[in-house]
């Protein structure tokens, strides 16, 4: 079982800062828990492959999606930033679809976006938000002083803060999506299809 923890800061909102990197991913094997990888911008999200040999991570606050290699006793190795995001996008959700594209959520921007992780490359799929609270928002994180404010008064249509997505049906062509401040699971229908996450058949 693998697990991200953001940050050790206290109160966690003193981690919404690009120069903050005590995030960590760590791995709980046999009943016991190791840090297999440290020095992260606000860890969030992972997802590893089908085939079990890659891991790709969010880091939230440095606005980056990266990626290891797992070896075969479980050890995270050749780091590296697949795609790094520009104003308004901090990553947080995680998934991929069948053609290996990832699918990144961005909480603030309300963002969902379909990224190519050898190009580092993305297209937004749905974009839900307002211009002048994604400036203030820029402003904050510039000078460090982002906070709870910043996340908690997201301005939009109707999606509140999307931090998660998941696709689901027969053909995993829908994706659900889970909004930090929505009392509901928006859903769409996409063009794509999603891979079953591990447990689909459980």
């Amino acid at each position: 079982m693998w697990l991200t923890v953001s940050t050790t800061q206290v109160p966690r909102a003193k981690g919404y800062r690009s120069d903050i990197k005590d995030g960590y991913i760590a791995l709980i094997e046999n009943g016991q828990a190791r840090i297999v990888a440290d020095n992260i911008g606000y860890t969030n999200e992972v997802y590893v492959t089908e085939d079990g040999r890659t891991l790709y991570v969010n880091a939230t606050f440095t606005r980056e999606t990266l990626s290891f290699n797992i070896t075969d006793d479980n050890q995270l190795t050749k780091r590296k930033i697949v795609a790094t995001y520009g104003k308004g996008i901090f990553p947080d959700g995680l998934t991929m679809d069948t053609q290996g594209f990832l699918w990144v959520t961005s909480i603030v921007s309300n963002t969902v976006l379909r990224v190519n992780p050898n190009t580092g490359q993305y297209q937004t799929i749905l974009e839900d938000n307002d211009t002048r609270h994604l400036d203030w928002v820029e402003e904050a994180y510039k000078i460090h002083a982002m906070g709870r404010p910043h996340l908690d008064n997201v301005k939009s249509q109707k999606l509140k803060n999307i931090s998660s997505l998941a696709f689901y049906g027969n053909d995993m062509s829908q994706i659900a999506l889970g909004c930090l401040l929505g009392t509901s699971i928006p859903t769409i229908k996409i063009q794509f299809s999603g891979v079953k996450p591990s447990h689909w058949n459980f």
